[in-house]
């Protein structure tokens, strides 16, 4: 039961939950659940994509689903190991039309593409800090969860 809807702590004094959604049809699941949970609160969603393959895959689903949504939401860059770029690029021809060479481009077009704003280790706790959520809610595969964590 481990990171689906697990509570983490109180950051910035705002709640800080984790859930290892990272699929379009999870991340609206799971987000819906909080709505209904906590219909007075406000909620940031911590987006870490969990491999570019799948992001590439499910990329209208991904903008699809984000849409609906009203939260904000940070993008933290794609968890992408045992992945190989340049195959990416083979296997899906769009990402040579928006001449995306890197796992750092790809996080970047990615975010833009769902209307979310991309951060990183450097930024993380200030956009943290200010985020507009009473509740930070984490949906990732990835090691986004164990970062928030050493914050607490």
């Amino acid at each position: 039961m481990r990171r689906r809807q697990e509570f983490v702590g109180n950051l910035y004094g705002k709640k800080i939950f984790s859930d290892y959604a990272h699929h379009p049809t999870e991340i609206q699941s799971t987000t819906q659940a909080f709505k209904k949970a906590f219909p007075s609160k406000s909620i940031t969603i911590l987006f870490q994509p969990h491999q570019g393959r799948r992001i590439l895959e499910f990329w209208e689903d991904f903008k699809n689903v984000f849409a609906q949504l009203d939260e904000e939401v940070l993008i933290y860059p794609i968890y992408h190991a045992r992945e190989d770029f340049e195959k990416l690029k083979k296997d899906f021809e769009f990402v040579e039309q928006l001449q995306i060479n890197s796992f750092k481009q790809l996080s970047k077009a990615f975010a833009q593409n769902i209307n979310g704003e991309l951060i990183t280790d450097k930024n993380l706790s200030q956009k943290l800090r200010n985020a507009k959520g009473d509740i930070i809610l984490i949906l990732s595969a990835g090691d986004i969860d164990w970062k928030v964590r050493q914050l607490l």
